[in-house]
């Protein structure tokens, strides 16, 4: 679970009530906030929390929350207001908040697919995957292609992949007889991506403690360089707070040369996203790698290349990367574990909670006007590195798996969305 919608076994709902009401009048509002959902965690029939929350919302102009707490006072026993309640917050990452109000909306229609669904997308998305399979075991979740897609899904992350197989061939064969009602292309992907994660899953020693590494393999057929090794008890091997700095960038980006080399992956180009950062990188990249660098323009050959971005983050809106070419490599130093975007890179720096850059504005704005040739020889000023001996241990995972890493034979032909949910378990700040 999420630290920061932890809730203590002795609070009550009025104890949340007044830490919320506390915050609320220093102004602290999104804080406020947060207490607000730990209280209803805890009894989502407790009133005066609703009221607060009106308040709370009228203070961050939330028109929309306001209306919605306003129709679920007015009766207590609505399945519909609770249910939109819900939904909204899970619209807008309030996970927590959506979580308690979807509780009190199935209860009030155990029943109900939809909001079986979205509550079991919810404690998902806080890494509580056995109550999201609980919650769909519950109701008639065959009947629905999105709430058992969802349970297999669980299924597959809590290693228990019976059934996972059965229903990947009944989705194929209702796909060929075009006998689904929803997006039969938007349904395709997503089938496929499960079949993609069950067929690599197979390839991996299932044990207790499997780590980040062999899980973000599994979902996304993707590798990360430089993992958080001291401490894999927060985040699973993810860093929470990360500062970067010259020697920890011309570590990830030798390691990242390494890579290639080791999985006959070196590329006959770079490509690098058109911020600074990101052509930063490129340039050092291109002397590590003797290959030439040029900015992305839109319209050019993505094949037999390095796609280079500071942040998975920029890679958003970049339609063409959906797809794999042949002999492409996308990179991203950081890559946000607790933000979705629209592809997974296949290869990445680290994964953190927040990082913060290893150059200041002022060198950002020096890069802009100026050459990045100082700036380049500053970081590859100690050409001297040392690779740890778990880093050869990541790589030899990889290369055992290669073909079924994106770009491989086995790989796939398109990158997946990345989703936050996840099965390592973290927590965050």
């Amino acid at each position: 679970m999420i630290r920061s919608a932890r809730v203590a076994s002795e609070a009550t709902a009025h104890y949340y009530y007044q830490q919320a009401v506390t915050l609320y009048k220093q102004k602290h509002y999104p804080e406020s906030l947060k207490q607000l959902a730990l209280g209803l965690q805890v009894d989502v029939n407790y009133k005066p929390l609703y009221l607060l929350a009106r308040d709370i919302f009228a203070k961050l102009n939330g028109v929309e929350e306001r209306r919605l707490f306003a129709i679920a006072l007015s009766d207590f026993d609505q399945f519909q207001a609770f249910f939109d309640l819900g939904y909204h917050f899970i619209d807008s990452e309030h996970y927590e908040l959506a979580a308690a109000l979807l509780e009190k909306a199935l209860a009030l229609a155990p029943t109900n697919i939809d909001a079986a669904y979205e509550l079991a997308f919810a404690y998902m998305a806080r890494f509580n995957n056995q109550a999201a399979l609980k919650t769909l075991a519950k109701v008639d979740y065959e009947s629905d292609f999105w709430a058992a897609y969802l349970y297999y899904q669980c299924k597959l992350w809590l290693k228990q992949p019976e059934g996972v197989a059965e229903f990947i061939q009944d989705v194929q064969l209702l796909l060929k007889k075009q006998s689904l009602n929803d997006s039969l292309e938007l349904i395709q992907d997503k089938i496929n991506e499960l079949e993609e994660s069950f067929k690599r899953y197979q390839q991996l020693t299932i044990t207790d403690k499997m780590p980040i590494r062999d899980w973000h393999f599994v979902q996304y057929g993707a590798a990360i360089l430089h993992y958080n090794e001291e401490n894999k008890t927060i985040a699973g091997g993810r860093y929470t707070h990360l500062q970067g700095d010259n020697q920890l960038v011309y570590l990830v980006l030798n390691k990242l040369v390494v890579y290639l080399q080791t999985l006959n992956r070196v590329p006959e180009k770079i490509i690098a996203l058109p911020d600074s950062e990101s052509e930063l990188l490129g340039q050092i990249l291109a002397q590590l790698l003797q290959r030439p660098c040029n900015t992305l323009e839109m319209m050019e050959d993505f094949s037999h290349c390095l796609m280079v971005a500071a942040d998975s983050s920029l890679f958003n809106g970049i339609e063409p990367l959906v797809e794999v070419c042949p002999q492409q490599t996308v990179f991203a130093l950081n890559h946000s574990w607790l933000k979705r975007s629209m592809i997974v890179p296949d290869v990445v720096g680290f994964l953190t909670q927040e990082y913060v850059t290893s150059w200041a504005e002022a060198d950002l704005e020096q890069i802009l006007t100026n050459t990045t040739s100082y700036y380049i020889n500053k970081i590859m000023l100690n050409k001297s590195f040392v690779l740890e001996p778990c880093f050869k241990e990541h790589l030899e995972f990889y290369q055992s798996q290669d073909k079924w890493l994106k770009g491989g034979i086995h790989g796939g032909v398109k990158r997946s969305p990345y989703s936050i949910e996840s099965p390592v378990g973290a927590e965050c700040f």
